[in-house]
């Protein structure tokens, strides 16, 4: 099941960041304090889903404009113990879905040169690279 980020999602969704953040990974857009998690919640311009199998959060999804962007960032993680199956490119759909229904046009993104895995399921669905910064590309995809 995807949905929105809701207040019962705290505990559990603070718990499978922390267990990924100590293994070098790439997924780093907000403090992963339950107070932070708690402030997302109660942004009206930024947007957060939870992929949820078998009553688990497995997954954490971001569309996020600052206020400030006409198009969102994309964010995304699955659980370590749950990649490799397609719940990553699942995720991915379901969160471009929702871009298309809250009237984005395109989506964009910012992904580490070295994260070969994630850079392959963006080309796969049809991001675009559109510029690269130092050692990050920034890619796009029309909606």
């Amino acid at each position: 099941m995807f949905r929105r980020l809701e207040e019962k999602d705290i505990y559990e969704l603070y718990k499978m960041l922390n267990s990924c953040k100590d293994n070098g990974e790439y997924f780093r857009p907000h403090s992963f304090e339950k107070l932070k998690l708690k402030k997302l919640l109660r942004e009206k311009l930024n947007h957060y889903f939870v992929l949820i199998i078998n009553d688990k959060i497995i997954g954490y999804s971001m569309l996020r404009t600052f206020g400030i962007f006409p198009h969102p960032t994309f964010g995304g993680i699955i659980h370590k113990d749950h990649r490799g199956v397609g719940f990553g490119h699942s995720l991915l759909i379901h969160t471009l879905e929702k871009a298309k229904e809250l009237n984005f046009e395109k989506v964009l993104l910012k992904v580490d040169e070295d994260n070969i895995i994630a850079i392959n399921l963006y080309k796969k669905v049809g991001f675009k690279e559109i510029q690269k910064e130092s050692n990050q590309y920034w890619m796009e995809i029309e909606l």
